[in-house]
């Protein structure tokens, strides 16, 4: 299947202390997208790119993976003899019967699924099934401000220097920063610097890697952190588990009735606080490491409840 090479993303610019992070262009990313292997590119590349465009994804790796399950479809559509219509291209048949030709590929059921993504959304006559309403989970609340007091206390007040450490470090990264397991249990103090114009950040790394600005309530705590810290990452020693960040949050002794360190509530509560301070909605995906706009629509009823009703909707009508 085609390769891409990696086309316009959320893109870095400069050095250390000095680099910036674009919000991602998916109408940049669809006009520029070239794949590495050029075979049959140019007979597929306007079809591919205008359905990219009107994918309405917002994220690079979102699209990137999108982009080349649609430019393998084409290709395939092209070498069976199928038009590349819309309709046909994309109808469910033609989409199994491509992904039947990508025998073990690893990607296979993420094509899968973003191709019937793309299908529902661009075609009006291809029969696709409704699709079923499955009960997402309910958010992980945001805590409160007397809840992570609590917490830091707590963690402040753990039996063991080691413990103290990796439970502070989890909480400053996960509510300053919004880093979950994912990211957490591995940020190096070096990736955390103060920018020349004196914005605390955190270089995260793959998956989603980015810059993230610290949350002013936290900022001078880590840098502070980052600085006096001799262990190879923030929370102690290094390592390679898979279970890092649940053995280092098992690990937090809490009393019962307070509020237990969650991760996902911390990153819950950091995403809430950047939309209650007004962070562009472009940049928070990007800073967040997000791919939709999900986790941000199921944080507005706290900020709702945080900032109350303008003016404007509560005023009596003359």
């Amino acid at each position: 299947m085609p390769n891409s090479a990696d086309p316009v993303r959320s893109q870095r610019v400069g050095g250390r202390g000095q680099t910036r992070t674009a919000p991602f262009d998916l109408a940049a990313f669809a006009d520029t997208y070239e794949p590495r292997d050029q075979q049959r590119w140019s007979e597929v590349q306007a079809t591919v790119r205008e359905c990219v465009g009107r994918s309405g994804v917002v994220a690079y790796p979102s699209a990137h993976r999108l982009t080349r399950a649609l430019t393998g479809l084409a290709v395939h559509c092209v070498e069976q003899g199928v038009p590349l219509d819309v309709e046909r291209m994309l109808h469910p048949d033609r989409v199994e019967a491509f992904i039947a030709s990508l025998g073990e590929l690893k990607a296979r059921s993420d094509w899968r699924a973003d191709l019937y993504r793309l299908g529902r959304k661009l075609t009006k006559k291809a029969p696709y099934r409704p699709k079923l309403e499955v009960g997402r989970r309910p958010p992980h609340e945001p805590y409160t401000d007397d809840e992570l007091a609590a917490l830091r206390r707590v963690i402040s007040n753990q039996g063991t220097p080691h413990r103290v450490q990796s439970g502070i470090g989890l909480f400053l990264l996960g509510l300053g920063a919004g880093l979950d397991g994912r990211w957490a249990p591995f940020i190096r103090p070096d990736q955390v610097w103060r920018t020349s114009g004196g914005v605390v950040v955190v270089q995260a790394e793959a998956p989603h890697a980015r810059r993230v600005p610290v949350d002013p309530l936290v900022a001078d705590d880590l840098i502070a952190m980052a600085e006096r810290t001799r262990t190879d990452c923030l929370v102690g020693a290094y390592s390679t588990s898979s279970n890092r960040a649940y053995q280092l949050v098992n690990a937090i002794q809490v009393p019962q009735g307070l509020p237990e360190l969650s991760l996902r509530r911390l990153r819950s509560t950091w995403i809430a606080r950047q939309l209650i301070v007004g962070m562009p909605v472009p940049h928070l995906i990007d800073a967040g490491g997000l791919e939709t706009t999900a986790r941000l629509a199921e944080m507005l009823p706290y900020v709702r409840r945080a900032i109350g009703l303008p003016e404007w909707a509560t005023e009596r009508r003359p």
